[in-house]
């Protein structure tokens, strides 16, 4: 039978019809089974361990350098610091390493932190599980670096930091920045483990230090330390110990340094200051 061209534009029609909507129902299954996007989780609290930064929390910002021991304690237990990611903007510094254990509650600071040299604080870990008693040692992510030697702070005294004398019967002692405007008392040129092991050469005063160490100090590069054959200040009041100073002839000279309960040379007198572990004889 012969089809008329009218039958056969209905038929094309449908045909057409008919897959348009075939692809319309593929393309709406398409959109059924596709993966409906999950919402981001939430993220995880960051621990108080090797690897994450750090950011304060309260208290104080920055203590200046030569606050009174007793104030700068007192700041310092104000602040109080948490664990961020290092991606956070307000990271201030990096956990290098977990230190010295402590008692949470015994407020006393260890005497050895257990941090390695270049640390610029150890924090208490706050909020942590009983068993996490070990202090963070951080090290800033930006300078300054107090931490480095003559840096004025950090956890250690380490060779290259400078001290002045702040506890005039017990040699007590604080670290301040190389450059500190005032000047300093002495340069710590080695860190030891008697006071036979200080190198002779260059040190002056051997001070007790951390759990069984001495401090070697010496003048140098600006250190108001007098070593043998200096001129020297006289020790007007214990809040101030013996200096070098210009020669005139009203001033005294230090002639040598001798270990308690011996002898001074003959034509010399003994004396003492804050900040000498030896006998001064002057002369």
């Amino acid at each position: 039978m012969v089809e008329s061209g009218r039958s056969r534009s209905r038929r094309i029609l449908a045909a057409i019809g008919y897959l348009a909507a075939a692809v319309v129902a593929a393309g709406a299954g398409l959109v059924g089974c596709s993966a409906t996007p999950e919402s981001a989780p939430p993220p995880q609290p960051v621990s108080w361990e090797v690897g994450a930064c750090v950011r304060q929390v309260d208290g104080p910002t920055a203590i200046p350098s030569g606050t009174n021991a007793a104030l700068r304690v007192a700041l310092l237990g104000r602040q109080t610091f948490e664990p961020v990611p290092c991606t956070d903007p307000r990271a201030q510094s990096k956990i290098i390493e977990l230190g010295a254990t402590f008692d949470p509650l015994n407020t006393a600071k260890p005497l050895d932190p257990g941090c390695p040299d270049n640390t610029d604080a150890a924090y208490r870990p706050t909020g942590a599980l009983p068993l996490q008693k070990r202090l963070a040692c951080v090290r800033n992510l930006k300078a300054p670096h107090p931490g480095d030697p003559g840096g004025g702070g950090g956890t250690n005294t380490i060779a290259g930091d400078c001290v002045s004398i702040v506890g005039m019967l017990d040699n007590g002692y604080e670290e301040l920045p190389c450059d500190w405007p005032q000047g300093w008392f002495a340069q710590v040129v080695a860190v030891a483990p008697t006071t036979a092991s200080c190198p002779a050469r260059d040190t002056v005063s051997r001070l007790s230090y951390g759990t069984g160490g001495f401090l070697c100090l010496g003048q140098g590069h600006g250190g108001t330390i007098a070593r043998p054959g200096d001129c020297v200040t006289e020790l007007g009041s214990a809040l101030a110990p013996i200096a070098h100073t210009a020669c005139t002839t009203k001033t005294r000279k230090l002639v040598s340094l001798v270990d308690k309960g011996k002898p001074c040379p003959s034509g010399t007198k003994a004396g003492w200051s804050p900040g000498y572990d030896r006998t001064l004889c002057l002369r």
